[in-house]
């Protein structure tokens, strides 16, 4: 399976506003700086049982928001990248020689 990530999309600041809402309801709130340094590029599973620990009776629950829940829908303020122009990506590959 490819991650693309960071690669094709930056969602790691949409993922930052889900899980910084679900972390604050369940009582630990998580600070932007601290996901950055710690979180960002991790898996979902591995960023819910580190914050809230393995044992959290709430890691089953807030996996299952992350992954299909409504707050995709209610984060619309978060600043996006502009999309580079289309077709430049393919000109740029057509450039490069091949072997």
């Amino acid at each position: 399976m490819f991650d693309f990530n960071g690669t094709l999309s930056d969602d790691e600041p949409l993922l930052f506003a889900i899980l910084s809402d679900l972390f604050a309801e369940q009582g630990r709130p998580l600070a932007e700086d601290v996901y950055y340094d710690r979180f960002a590029g991790l898996s979902d599973p591995e960023i819910v049982h580190t914050w809230l620990g393995a044992d959290h009776p709430a890691v089953d629950a807030v996996l299952d928001q992350v992954r299909r829940g409504p707050r995709f829908a209610r984060v619309d303020s978060i600043e996006t990248r502009e999309e580079a122009p289309r077709g430049e990506p393919f000109e740029e590959m057509k450039a490069v020689p091949s072997r």
